[in-house]
Parts: structure tokens; sequence; C-alpha cells
């Protein structure tokens, strides 16, 4: 517990740490020197949701497919089932 206590207490300080080099690197910037880094900042957020939306579509395709075999298997069983009658 303790030691849990002690970690969570570092993880905090390095959090702060870092969140005040960002403060500091962020005031020291130019006007020119921001734009750029929103620009590149909102590019990669782009990027991100694009991956995201194409992991999604993926993932429907994957269940698309996955309920499309299921469906054959299922007709095929079926059809087997009827000729053994």
């Amino acid at each position: 517990m303790r030691r849990q206590m002690e970690d969570d207490e570092q993880r905090t300080m390095r959090l702060e740490d870092n969140a005040e080099r960002t403060r500091a690197r962020r005031e020291a910037e130019s006007g020119e020197q921001r734009e750029s880094r929103l620009a590149e900042d909102a590019e990669r957020a782009q990027i991100r949701r694009q991956l995201e939306d194409d992991e999604q579509r993926n993932m429907r395709l994957e269940d698309n497919a996955e309920r499309a075999r299921a469906r054959r298997e299922a007709e095929s069983n079926e059809q087997r089932e009827r000729r053994l009658a």
C-alpha cells in the first residue's frame, strides 16, 4: 500500500514537471512557431481520427464477414440435413 502511494506520488510529480516544462516551452515560442505547432497538432489529430475511422470500418467489415460465414454455414448445414432426411 505504501509502495503504491509512493509510486503515485512520483508519477504525479513527473506529470507536474512535464506540464511545467511544456508551459515554459510554449511561453518561449514565437507566434510563428506556435502557429506551426498548432497546425502540426491539428494534422496529427486528423490523422489519428482517420486511423480510428479506418479501424472501426475494418472491425465492421470483419463482423459482416463473420456473420456471412455463419449464415453460409447454417444454410449448408440445413441443406445437408435435408439431403440426409
